[in-house]
């Protein structure tokens, strides 16, 4: 309900492409500046050691909302080929409020990956960090209203898949959704949303990569 208030009324959807991308930047050299920071958080309670999360993580954060803020007055229509007396305009416009659903194994950056392209577009966005990595999304996002970015245009919801997640698939005040995680949570994702609203679904789904340790 909060990014949909702050979608209608906060004016961030209907801001100029270039002032966003300034609040962006803006954000991205917080996230550097606090560098340290989030990479002892990250690290507290993941698989990711300390110096691995400050060398690249942190820095695929800044980087995606530098990148990602390029974007922003380059997110543009085209005119179709109509007859003479018939003019037909395509036109990109946000979707609205978009639910992010992260896991715990890269939080930083697939956190980033979704919230960044999402909001150069002028949505909202909804986050699900996994609970056992809840501590340096939850910074970055205090750092977005030190940025400059509209109270209720990023939220964090903090909880399990089964139950905080569920409830961001299921609800109508949800316009799209994307999601980071295994195989069959994805499934019931993908049906979730076809069952409550036929809402637009990003799923990037499964492992790769086994390894096998032998005694030797």
């Amino acid at each position: 309900a909060t990014a949909r208030r702050a979608f209608e009324m906060s004016g961030w959807a209907t801001m100029a492409p270039r002032e966003r991308a300034t609040i962006l930047r803006r954000w991205a050299d917080l996230v550097d500046r606090d560098a340290e920071l989030l990479a002892r958080l990250e690290s507290a309670v993941s698989c990711r050691p300390y110096r691995e999360v400050f060398m690249r993580d942190v820095r695929v954060v800044s980087g995606s909302l530098r990148f990602f803020g390029e974007y922003c007055d380059k997110v543009d229509g085209r005119v179709t080929s109509t007859p003479n007396d018939t003019l037909s305009l395509t036109l990109s416009e946000p979707w609205g409020v978009v639910a992010g659903i992260v896991p715990w194994n890269f939080p930083l950056i697939l956190s980033a990956r979704k919230f960044a392209p999402a909001m150069a577009a002028g949505n909202c966005v909804v986050l699900k960090p996994s609970e056992l990595t809840p501590y340096a999304i939850t910074h970055v996002a205090q750092l977005a209203i030190e940025a400059g970015v509209p109270a209720g245009v990023f939220n964090i919801v903090q909880g399990r898949g089964a139950s905080a997640g569920s409830a961001l698939v299921r609800s109508s005040g949800v316009d799209y959704i994307t999601f980071t995680g295994s195989t069959a949570t994805g499934a019931r994702v993908m049906s979730d949303a076809a069952l409550h609203g036929l809402k637009p679904v990003s799923l990037e789904l499964g492992g790769k990569s086994p390894q096998v340790v032998f005694a030797d």
